[in-house]
């Protein structure tokens, strides 16, 4: 009896599976086809194009190329950099925090006057009531010990 319960589950399990990877199967193709209607509608738009457009757009993707190669340049000489700073032991270390304290975006003067006055606000208040607190419990403390005697 228990070997036939376990059959049935494992054929459901089965069964489960098998619905999950036609399920699996049926996204992939309308994935693709979706993928496919994407293209199609961008070769339709390239085909509207006239010269001039088609010009302008060769245009942007240059610049856009050219602006991709300049960013991974620049990332591969900061990765250089980097090697060259790891391998210089503590001069090397303060290269590093050199080159990174310059990709800092540093807050501007009101910004900072403004955030200190807050931190400065909230360390007065927060005395404020640590010193009420302090006197009104000392108080306590002498009118309990004055009427009874400790």
């Amino acid at each position: 009896m228990a070997s036939k319960n376990n059959a049935k589950k494992q054929k459901t399990a089965y069964k489960k599976q098998a619905e999950t990877f036609e399920e699996q199967q049926r996204r992939r193709e309308e994935k693709r086809a979706e993928e496919a209607r994407a293209e199609q509608e961008k070769l339709a738009q390239v085909k509207a194009l006239t010269k001039e457009e088609l010009k302008e757009l060769e245009k942007k993707q240059k610049a856009e190329q050219k602006e991709l190669t300049a960013q991974a340049r620049a990332k591969a000489k900061e990765e250089r950099k980097a090697k060259r700073a790891e391998k210089k032991g503590i001069i090397g270390a303060l290269r590093e925090t050199g080159s990174e304290l310059k990709k800092v975006r540093w807050p501007s003067f009101p910004t900072v006057v403004k955030q200190t006055s807050v931190v400065l606000g909230v360390v007065v208040a927060f005395g404020l009531v640590v010193f009420a607190l302090d006197f009104g419990l000392g108080e306590l403390y002498k009118l309990l010990t004055s009427k009874f005697g400790g």
